[in-house]
């Protein structure tokens, strides 16, 4: 429903205000905002890093951008079914669209690009809804919201709305004490802005500087697509600290206020630091192996005896739209048994979002004939599943559970590798073992999708040969540390 109502400035008039001043070469966009609250070295490089340094896409990434724009769609057509949706040749124009339909008073737009080049604002607002009390465009103002396909509210998307927020208010004349976020089950969340006002401008700054040439400092393992590779590059030939494991943009953040910028400064220097007991040591440890290009000892592991080991992966799905609702699928277990020197794969797989059951169950079967057997994983998201598998079939799991060791908390605890992480391609590799091609777990996601769709074996073989390669790499990294104990 449209309201009329005076009307202190005319839309052109507004609309010239808003486009007032030297085109900018960058504009500030909730995008912007976004990646610097990621990390500030993204918006360096989406300034002014080269071009041909890109990252090419990937296919998951693809998926998840689909994703996002039918879910978009969904949330509108349900939530704000009458919302005017802004179609035109290009933002400029978009823009004036938008700033006509406000004064006219329409309750809900969708779509609506903004401007404010003044101070290089730009953005695009998913939902603006109209609410009483005065504006620019007269006794009411509008509200944004944003929706969001992510079922977690991170910090990086309610920065962006604050964003959208405060560009909202410098085009209507009066700044919405609230903006909202939608997950991606519709659930609408509210926040102050009064809460995120003074972190905004303070990062609004930064980005200012950072657009007129401040350097800014590659954070290892911080970066997203397209610059991963490249921020990994400039940070190892910076020996910037962040290459260590654990050395994520908080714990830098602190030892760089400190004066310990590489990992030659963390190996040099004794600072205080507030870190949790005993990991300044233990950065001095991954320093160490970093700077000798070998492992150190931590402490010796200990690792159960068994005549029959049993290494262990799951590949399952992200969330995915079913009748039920949003729901994860495992379709993919792999096992690989070691007994007596001879070495075996088994693959159980559910060849259909429907399969996952009978896969559980002759998963299950399999492992009775094995009950006393070690089962060696790398890392939680192994014995996190098989719980909920068990919780999920109604079948008891603890005896499975209770013979599980996770290799890669043996390594955090007991090795320092040279390497910039602890995943398992990371120690995997640095110990030499090769994996087939396939690059991770998302692409694994990605073909068992298209493999539903085109029932190609040969697709589902490539996510059979990924799956054994982890669990050959985790026997590789478990039979290093039997190594160790045995020495």
């Amino acid at each position: 429903m449209k309201t009329s109502s005076p009307f202190a400035l005319q839309p052109s008039s507004l609309f010239d205000k808003c486009m007032s001043g030297s085109r900018p070469r960058f504009f500030i966009t909730g995008h912007t905002v976004g990646r610097y609250v990621t990390s500030p070295f993204l918006v360096w490089c989406d300034f002014f890093a080269p071009k041909s340094e890109r990252d090419p896409p990937s296919a998951y990434l693809h998926v998840l951008f689909e994703r996002g724009i039918e879910h978009e769609r969904k949330v509108v057509s349900e939530k704000f079914g009458s919302a005017v949706r802004v179609e035109a040749p290009s933002f400029e124009d978009g823009f004036r669209k938008v700033l006509d339909l406000c004064a006219q008073g329409t309750d809900v737009l969708a779509q609506t690009p903004f401007f404010f080049v003044a101070e290089k604002l730009e953005g695009i607002f998913d939902v603006l809804e109209k609410r009483t009390g005065r504006s620019v465009f007269g006794d009411f103002h509008y509200v944004v919201k944003e929706i969001k396909s992510a079922k977690w509210i991170k910090q990086e998307y309610v920065m962006q709305t604050a964003f959208y927020n405060y560009l909202l208010g410098r085009v209507q004349g009066f700044t919405p004490e609230v903006f909202y976020l939608i997950d991606r089950e519709g659930g609408e969340h509210e926040f102050k802005y009064a809460d995120y006002e003074e972190d905004l401008l303070r990062i609004l700054e930064d980005i200012h500087r950072i657009m007129n040439g401040k350097e800014v400092s590659a954070t290892a393992k911080a970066c997203k697509w397209p610059w991963e590779s490249y921020c990994l590059r400039r940070a190892v030939e910076a020996d910037d600290v962040s290459i260590l494991p654990s050395v994520g943009p908080r714990v830098k953040a602190q030892l760089n206020s400190k004066g310990v910028f590489t990992v030659k400064d963390l190996l040099e220097k004794d600072v205080n630091v507030d870190l949790a007991p005993g990991a300044w040591e233990k950065l001095k440890t991954y320093a160490r192996a970093f700077v000798d290009k070998k492992p150190v000892l931590i402490e010796k592991p200990k690792l159960p005896k068994s005549e029959v080991e049993l290494f262990l992966d799951f590949e399952g799905t992200d969330e995915l739209e079913m009748e039920e609702g949003l729901v994860k699928v495992d379709y993919l277990i792999g096992v690989l048994k070691r007994e007596a020197g001879r070495v075996s794969f088994h693959a159980f797989v559910s060849e259909s979002l429907q399969g996952e059951k009978q896969m559980v169950d002759e998963f299950l079967a399999f492992m009775k004939h094995h009950s006393s057997a070690v089962i060696y994983h790398y890392g939680p998201y192994e014995k996190t599943h098989m719980r909920a598998l068990g919780e999920k079939y109604k079948v008891d799991v603890s005896h499975i559970v209770r013979k599980m060791v996770d290799v890669l908390y043996l390594v955090r605890r007991c090795v320092a590798f040279p390497t910039m992480g602890n995943s398992l391609k990371d120690i995997g590799k640095f110990l030499g073992y090769q994996w087939r091609g396939m690059a991770d777990a998302q692409e694994s996601i990605v073909l068992y999708l298209d493999f539903l769709r085109t029932k190609d074996k040969k697709t589902l073989q490539r996510i059979i040969d990924y799956n054994e390669d982890d669990v050959r790499a985790t026997m590789v990294v478990k039979d290093y540390l039997a190594g160790i104990q045995s020495k």
